[in-house]
């Protein structure tokens, strides 16, 4: 299927691009990790794939838009021009990565020449494939399969004819899914917002652009949906997980971070229990029983009741997840940079030599000299992730510039941020100009803080994310404070201290700054910090879980006493005790902190069991598709889902909240909405005059445009001016009643 062979190709140029620029990804894991020595238990495909993944689905899709949107003009009536521009863009990117194969094949057999002496490498740990390290890795992949699958298959597929959509996401695939129609049955390009055409584009929609073109090219919608997203979800909890592995140095991280992700951490299930037990007197079991059976998220945070924060979020914002992985990957090709800086620190014996090395010397700013790690090739992945990201998730593109921005402060090599953010913001600004018109109509920086606090205190801002994120709220300043005693103590490196405070930028952004008209958008920058946080806190808990104590039960070899001269020796009793109070206590935090997730799966699970649908062989989309352009504009009534948008049309007034929140002017579409829709004050020459100048082709009406309301709350659609100026091109009454007329002169 020419789908999954796109996909293919995505993957294959992406992995084989990240193999020829990262050529020794032990050597990267050694530049992260805490623990070098813990790496034999982690295979390099973990960064391997969902690097790949990333990096190619960004490329290939970013250069079949714009392929399309250039020879869209020469394309004939009856060809889409998605057509060509896959043919183009598959033949281009399978030379591409076949190249990239060959030479990472060439390089890796190549033999040494006569007199060549095989360079001085320090051996670097390799994966050990044994049961112990195995384990957890397929434990953790199955529980992100697992958790991908059932978020994406259960709130939107297809059975029978009929497409259903879950009500707790239908919000957001409402004009998600007109989107990727408007790709796959429609001609969108130059593309415009389906539910508010005429006014270019100002949302990151080249996720949704992906899901159309995977339909165009033979998945069904549902697949063309919920494949990427299961990929870009796995992708990026294998990458936070990995993160959490390498810089905790304990493989059970990688089991414990995706269950953090998928059951938040949150005080509602702590209010919400002593509500049910104390206030409405209800026995444990009774408490419990409600919860599971509640259709509701609890509200303790304003706009809980969306699930704003809820296992929903994933559900909801299929796009969210891809941009998440994208961050990962340029966070991991940093982090090296940040650890050597404090290794050379620690070095230095005097305060005058660390100043002179931290702010002034040439490691400080310039890519050392014969770097193993090769730090212009690890370069180029994150410069095309700079240039091909701005449009799939702008919110995730400037978390990314922020975390690298105060990483950049305490790093060494700092001028190899300067590329990234300078190709990162010149790609922002010229996307934004060639299909929105500027930057302005995209991003409105602002100074406001508080987030959506009534009243925005430093004191009211604690309160309200103690009781969103619970312990992570905690936990993360006394991880600070922690490492940073412990590291002083022990003279560790000092790095892991300053990713907490670089995971910390998004979350402080967006306290501080509005992007949008909607301050309610920040939101992403939040569950941004709160997702790295997991990476962190999991560490803990897996050294919680199995407290790295021993104690001697027979004399040693001088090897192995060797292997454990790092590690704390004590009495058994005191082993043993010790070990059981921190399995105790570790034990505690998670089940405290995985509470609220657990209450909240009910809560989707239940919210959801019965479906919104639309019709699959609908007879109005089939004639739409059959008999009018695929650029067509149609007046309809404001639908934010409906059958309609199936057939890849527009519609001149949809609902309007999206189109607000992505900052379109909608006070004067609805003015002018509600003019046509009175006949322009049975002024038909002035109706044919308007509907020319908003390009509107074709009116389609049924029940519910005539029970339409204006502000004043009048009946305002003139059936009358219609049924008596316009004959009707096709009608369907099992649908609603619905009549459509053409309003082309």
């Amino acid at each position: 299927m020419p789908a999954i062979l796109y996909l293919a190709v995505c993957v294959f140029f992406g992995m084989q691009l990240i193999s020829y620029f990262v050529p020794d990804i032990r050597r990267l894991f050694v530049g992260i990790s805490f623990d070098s020595e813990r790496l034999s238990s982690l295979p390099s495909f973990l960064f391997l794939i969902p690097a790949g993944f990333v990096v190619g689905t960004l490329s290939v899709t970013t250069v079949t838009y714009y392929l399309a949107l250039l020879i869209h003009p020469f394309t004939p009536t009856q060809m889409h021009p998605l057509y060509p521009a896959n043919i183009l863009s598959l033949c281009l990117f399978t030379y591409l990565g076949s190249l990239l194969w060959q030479k990472n094949y060439v390089r890796k057999s190549r033999p040494l020449k006569r007199g060549e002496i095989q360079p001085r490498t320090t051996k670097l740990p390799i994966f050990a494939a044994t049961p112990r390290n195995i384990a957890p890795i397929v434990t953790a992949l199955l529980i992100m399969a697992a958790g991908a699958i059932y978020v994406c298959f259960y709130t939107f597929y297809i059975k029978g004819d009929r497409l259903f959509v879950a009500p707790s996401v239908a919000s957001d695939f409402a004009p998600n899914l007109a989107l990727a129609s408007s790709f796959s049955k429609g001609s969108n390009f130059p593309t415009q917002y389906p539910h508010f055409p005429g006014d270019q584009i100002r949302y990151h929609f080249f996720f949704f652009f992906l899901c159309g073109n995977l339909n165009l090219l033979g998945l069904p919608m549902d697949f063309a949906f919920n494949l990427p997203s299961i990929l870009a979800m796995m992708s990026a909890l294998t990458l936070l997980s990995l993160l959490s592995a390498l810089l905790s140095g304990r493989r059970l991280a990688l089991i414990v971070t995706p269950l953090l992700v998928f059951f938040r951490s949150a005080m509602n299930i702590f209010y919400q229990l002593y509500d049910l037990l104390s206030k409405q007197k209800l026995s444990f079991q009774a408490a419990i029983r409600t919860i599971t059976k509640s259709s509701e998220w609890y509200v303790l945070t304003d706009k809980d009741d969306w699930g704003l924060w809820a296992i929903n979020v994933y559900a909801n914002q299929r796009h969210l997840m891809l941009g998440i992985a994208f961050l990962l990957v340029l966070v991991f090709l940093y982090i090296p940079y940040v650890r050597r800086m404090f290794l050379h620190l620690a070095k230095m014996k005097s305060v005058s030599e660390k100043l002179r090395c931290f702010f002034i010397s040439r490691d400080a700013w310039l890519p050392r000299k014969n770097d193993p790690l090769r730090p212009l090739h690890l370069l180029l992945p994150g410069l095309l992730i700079a240039i091909f990201a701005p449009f799939f998730h702008g919110s995730a593109l400037i978390s990314a510039m922020l975390i690298l921005f105060v990483m950049a402060i305490f790093s060494e090599s700092r001028l190899l941020y300067l590329p990234v953010a300078l190709l990162a913001v010149g790609s922002s600004f010229l996307q934004s100009y060639l299909l929105s018109g500027g930057s302005e109509n995209v991003v409105s920086l602002a100074f406001k803080p508080g987030f959506i606090l009534e009243n925005p205190t430093l004191s009211s801002a604690s309160q309200y994310l103690l009781r969103m994120s619970g312990l992570t709220f905690v936990l993360i300043p006394l991880l600070l404070v922690g490492l940073l005693i412990y590291q002083f103590a022990a003279k560790k490196n000092h790095y892991r201290v300053i990713l907490v405070i670089a995971f910390s930028a998004p979350l402080i952004f967006a306290f501080l700054s509005q992007v949008s008209v909607e301050m309610l958008a920040n939101h992403k920058f939040i569950q941004i910090s709160i997702l790295l946080y997991y990476a962190i806190i999991s560490g803990l808990l897996s050294y919680l879980f199995f407290l790295p104590v021993y104690f001697r039960q027979k004399r040693k070899s001088r090897s192995e006493e060797s292997g454990r001269n790092r590690k704390i020796i004590l009495a058994p009793v005191a082993c043993i005790a010790l070990r059981a109070l921190a399995l105790i206590v570790g034990v505690g935090i998670f089940l405290s902190m995985i509470g609220t997730g657990i209450s909240e799966w009910y809560a989707f699970h239940n919210r959801n069991t019965h479906k919104m649908s639309v019709h699959l062989k609908s007879d109005m989309v089939e004639w739409i598709d059959k008999n009018t352009d695929p650029q067509s504009v149609f007046l309809t009534p404001n639908w934010y889902l409906h059958t309609f948008f199936l057939s890849g049309r527009m519609s001149y007034f949809g609902w309007p909240y999206y189109a607000w929140s992505a900052g379109h002017d909608t006070q004067d579409r609805m003015a002018m909405y509600e003019w046509i829709l009175t006949g322009c004050g049975d002024d038909i020459d002035l109706f044919y005059a308007v509907c020319e100048q908003e390009d509107i082709d074709y009116v389609l009406f049924n029940y519910e445009l005539y029970g339409y309301l204006n502000g004043q709350g009048e009946h305002i659609f003139n059936k009358e001016f219609f049924e008596s100026n316009f004959t009707s091109i096709a009608s369907f009454p099992e649908e609603g009643d619905t009549i459509i007329y053409s309003v082309k002169r």
